[in-house]
């Protein structure tokens, strides 16, 4: 009797150390199986609006560009030139191809710079970022320095700008500096935003999800300056984790962009 009682008491705590540690265990479980699933899942879901009328996905000022690549100056949006985003001071990102030097002794029939084998490239040039609202009224200006390298780049609203409204369109500007005495010479890019509020349901998913996981919460949401952004400070912090890097080349061929996918994220930009 004595015995039966002790095993049935023996069992019982068996049961319940195993529970405990079945509970410790698998929060670790589904945090390491679930990056790789979602990170494979990560298809940007652009939204149906598209950007205002007369917007373009790149504009270009000029005939004869300070740079050359085979990859063009690229603003990374989704193929309606216009992005979502639940930031009020979002991050932009801008690929910037190699930059040749100022001094070119060949030139074709328009003034503009041939290709030669020997053009030396630029260690450094200026980028002017400007945000404007649909009206072109000017919010917001301002000038960094960037290295030649090419890559991609990323550049945040910083705290001397004016924060986004809800619901309002902004349209901005990256703008590559050839030439200070003659600016015609400058190739620009443009691109539309547009901030909305963040839903309940989100919100959620968002706060329960890790964030290795919110890429691809955002990404359905139809949210592209967050769904960038959260990649790609995930690919910051760990450069060499290759689901990462699979998952950012996954995230820009969803959208057109499979000519810059493999291109490195450069880090940049203060002004």
């Amino acid at each position: 009797m004595a015995k039966s009682k002790f095993l049935r008491h023996l069992k019982i705590l068996v049961l319940a150390l195993f529970s405990l540690i079945l509970t410790l265990i698998w929060p670790t479980i589904v945090v390491s199986q679930s990056p790789l699933i979602h990170l494979n899942q990560i298809q940007f879901t652009p939204p149906e609006e598209s950007a205002p009328a007369l917007a373009r996905r790149q504009e270009s000022r000029s005939r004869c560009p300070c740079y050359n690549s085979i990859n063009s100056l690229t603003a990374l949006l989704p193929p309606t030139s216009l992005a979502l985003t639940t930031a009020d001071r979002p991050t932009f990102f801008l690929y910037v191809p190699h930059a040749t030097a100022k001094s070119v002794d060949k030139k074709d029939n328009y003034g503009c710079n041939k290709t030669v084998t020997n053009m030396n490239l630029r260690e450094s040039f200026e980028v002017e970022f400007e945000l404007v609202d649909e009206r072109e009224n000017k919010l917001y200006q301002t000038v960094f320095t960037i290295a030649g390298t090419p890559g991609i780049i990323s550049f945040t609203l910083p705290k001397n700008a004016p924060t986004l409204e809800l619901n309002k369109y902004y349209k901005w500007y990256f703008e590559i500096i050839c030439d200070r005495e003659d600016r015609s010479g400058d190739s620009v890019v443009s691109g539309w935003t547009r901030r909305v509020e963040i839903n309940p349901t989100l919100a959620k998913d968002l706060a329960n999800a890790a964030p290795i996981n919110r890429p691809a919460i955002y990404a359905q949401s139809g949210l592209w300056h967050d769904t960038i952004t959260s990649l790609a400070e995930l690919r910051k912090s760990n450069p060499q984790d290759s689901h990462l890097a699979n998952a950012w080349a996954e995230l820009l061929n969803s959208v057109g962009l499979e000519k810059i996918s493999q291109e490195p994220l450069i880090n940049c930009c203060t002004t």
